[in-house]
């Protein structure tokens, strides 16, 4: 019998782990994706030069997943600094579908531009320059920016992976303490039925 309740326990405190896990994962997931966000969006004249500088937070010498989209309605001239680099400027002519090196990686669609930054904490500066009017189709265009500080992100995916190691295991250890919990209740059976009525009695 104490065998039996022995596994029922380990049983229980596995399947207590993967519900865990599971919580622990996506509240991480939660709290990446919708509290760690600051959106602003600007209407820019032609050839109206925009900066704004971002802070970017997070521990001193931990390197922190940026993002900022720029959605145009003209796909414009770009300029990207930040404090730990210099000056990086890409026009709409030369601007490449995409680009990387250790400070910044750009990804372009029809009129998305993507940064995407992991620097030191500092400030990040942003400069958007317009098209000049007579290269636009509209006589202004609209841009807008949204950046993205996501500092959970790293333990993000290192809980994924955690997760995706331990909870096999773990299923795979409830199995087995569940066949083994069958068993030893078949053997008790067997020798509560060999037993005679007086040691039944007893």
């Amino acid at each position: 019998m104490d065998k039996i309740f022995q596994c029922g326990v380990k049983r229980r405190r596995s399947l207590f782990i993967i519900i865990l896990l599971v919580i622990l994962l996506l509240s991480i997931y939660i709290l990446n994706k919708y509290m760690y966000s600051y959106r602003e969006n600007y209407t820019l004249k032609p050839n109206e030069v925009f900066a704004e500088p971002v802070e970017v937070k997070g521990a001193p010498g931990v390197g922190i997943p940026t993002k900022l989209y720029f959605q145009m309605s003209e796909l414009a001239d770009i300029y990207v600094f930040d404090e730990q680099t210099y000056w990086k400027y890409y026009n709409k002519a030369d601007f490449p579908e995409s680009y990387y090196d250790d400070a910044v990686a750009f990804q372009r669609s029809a009129k998305k531009i993507e940064v995407e930054m992991s620097t030191t904490p500092g400030v990040l500066y942003v400069v958007v320059k317009m098209p000049s009017e007579e290269k636009m189709t509209a006589p202004s265009a609209s841009a807008s920016l949204y950046v993205e500080y996501k500092p959970l992100e790293p333990f993000l995916y290192m809980l994924t992976l955690l997760d995706a190691i331990l909870i096999p295991l773990l299923l795979l250890r409830v199995y087995v303490l569940g066949k083994k919990t069958k068993v030893l209740r078949m053997q008790l059976s067997l020798d509560l039925d060999s037993l005679s009525d007086e040691d039944r009695v007893r």
